[in-house]
């Protein structure tokens, strides 16, 4: 029997100015979770429990608000070899919101290993969101009516795993969304869609291991979203990604990702927009540093592109984080 247990703790404190006002904006979050893992000849079990509480506290020029979401959940897994070649997993979650009541998800895949390294897979799953405390009391647009997300997902795909390690992948999905969350940019707040989200589509993936040190992965998906009968806000259609992974040297490593939108719409005043395309690029470097430490620099946008993907709202240009992982 293996268990794992972690605890992570959050304070966020955001503070918005202008000439005249002054909006602060306080949360602090605390989760913890226990996963244990079992064996039974050619079973695997994985089950747990979660919990999260967070507290937020906004203070405006035109009052304060305050609020509270707590939500437990409890989780099981089976995955399992039905022969030699075919492996299939079910996965339960049962979440218990505070406010919101409880509700329980489920996934299923089966995966089918045939010759010459090609897979077949499917999938089968629901989700679950209960609106965030800031979806629900932000200073610009809160709203206490909001009721959870529930999504259905399936998927079918194939892979190819070619003996230098390269590989290639195709992924046919189809989402539902039920009561999707989105920010209105026409009344400044947050609503409810009336209508289901359906998102359908292909994703194409690969990888190309050029040499020992220097990896290629592309991506591209297109994807045909609707709200109801409408085009659906804020999905590409075209979402097509390229990466280059270099080991420098021995400890020093490297990711060049570039990023293509296309076909990109938003929401105005309850009408559609067109957006314009755009191409990102981030990099990151990691160096190995004694007694299991490593620094790493990541620069995001690094050709400091203007882009938006809400409309009239400029994302931040080239930003630059540094640090260090202790790993023990």
């Amino acid at each position: 029997l293996a268990n794992e247990f972690a605890v992570t703790v959050g304070d966020f404190t955001r503070i918005l100015t202008d000439e005249t006002n002054r909006s602060v904006y306080d949360s602090d979050r605390r989760d913890m979770i226990y996963k244990g893992k079992v064996s039974f000849s050619n079973t695997d079990f994985t089950f747990g429990t979660s919990t999260s509480d967070e507290d937020i506290k906004i203070t405006t020029p035109w009052g304060d608000d305050a609020g509270t979401d707590k939500e437990q959940g409890f989780f099981v897994e089976g995955k399992s070899y039905l022969t030699s070649s075919m492996q299939a997993s079910v996965t339960a979650r049962l979440t218990d919101s505070y406010d919101f009541g409880s509700n329980t998800s489920y996934r299923a895949a089966l995966v089918y290993a045939l010759d010459g390294g090609i897979t077949l897979r499917g999938l089968a799953s629901s989700g679950f969101r209960a609106p965030s405390l800031y979806e629900r009391y932000a200073d610009f647009g809160g709203n206490t009516n909001l009721k959870p997300e529930e999504s259905e997902t399936q998927e079918i795909g194939v892979e190819k795993v070619y003996k230098s390690g390269s590989s290639v992948r195709m992924t046919i999905f189809n989402t539902n969304v039920d009561n999707l969350i989105e920010y209105d940019m026409g009344t400044f707040s947050y609503t409810q869609a009336t209508n289901s989200r359906k998102s359908q589509g292909v994703e194409f993936e690969g990888k190309w291991l050029a040499y020992d040190r220097i990896s290629f992965d592309g991506s591209y998906a297109y994807v045909d979203a609707k709200t109801g009968t409408e085009v659906a806000a804020r999905v590409p259609k075209h979402d097509l990604s390229l990466s280059i992974s270099a080991n420098i040297s021995p400890k020093i490593n490297s990711n060049l990702e570039i990023n293509h939108i296309m076909d990109y719409k938003d929401t105005v005043s309850g009408s559609l927009v067109d957006m314009p395309d755009y191409t990102v690029t981030n990099l990151a470097v990691s160096y190995d540093m004694p007694n299991n430490l490593t620094g790493y620099v990541r620069i995001q946008d690094l050709m400091d592109t203007d882009y938006e993907t809400v409309k009239d709202f400029n994302t931040g240009g080239r930003q630059i984080f540094a640090g260090i992982r202790a790993t023990f």
